[in-house]
């Protein structure tokens, strides 16, 4: 279920997402990853292959916000054409971050990825496991933003959308080491 709130200023309604789930994974390793608490966590229990899972939800209008916490691991957090299947682009390191479509945040290592091209970002890279961020999918002006809940520290970035075209789903991708994720 989602909640509305008016932002001050622009007098934009932003929802807040509450049913948000992950539904898909992706993985060359079909035990490398999981989802579990009615879809609300997503784990990485194997060392060694990367692997992604999509929200069950997309978004083509309107701005949306996603609380998600981060446990542990260097996790990769953003969105993707949910209409464009999430394939490696070099099958011998199977990572699904750098294909075309996808728009995000490697929480830990503070960079960010553009229609699949590593760039610089504001976050500083270094936050602490059970970290809250909120992440604004903003349909109507084609951004994505995310904000650490305790440090404030925040990111945002133009989605092309000739390259990630409506609808956008959640996208999460956990790297070779063990990782975890929830929505809050």
């Amino acid at each position: 279920m989602t909640s509305s709130t008016s932002q001050t200023g622009n007098h934009t309604t932003t929802n807040t997402v509450d049913d948000e789930k992950f539904e898909e994974t992706h993985s060359p390793d079909q035990y490398a990853i999981q989802v579990v608490n009615d879809g609300r966590v997503c784990e990485k229990l194997r060392h060694g292959a990367y692997g992604c899972a999509l929200g069950n939800n997309s978004y083509s209008s309107g701005i949306h916000q996603i609380k998600v916490k981060i446990h542990f691991g260097n996790v990769f957090l953003g969105i993707r054409s949910r209409n464009i299947v999430p394939i490696p682009l070099h099958p011998q390191v199977p990572k699904y971050d750098d294909t075309p479509s996808t728009y995000g945040w490697w929480i830990k290592s503070g960079f960010r990825r553009c229609n699949g091209n590593s760039e610089a970002s504001n976050l500083p890279g270094n936050a602490e496991d059970n970290s809250v961020f909120i992440l604004t999918i903003n349909c109507e002006e084609y951004r994505l933003a995310i904000v650490n809940e305790k440090s404030k520290v925040k990111d945002e970035m133009e989605v092309d959308r000739l390259h990630a075209p409506f609808p956008w789903c959640l996208f999460v991708e956990l790297p070779r080491t063990l990782s975890c994720v929830s929505l809050v």
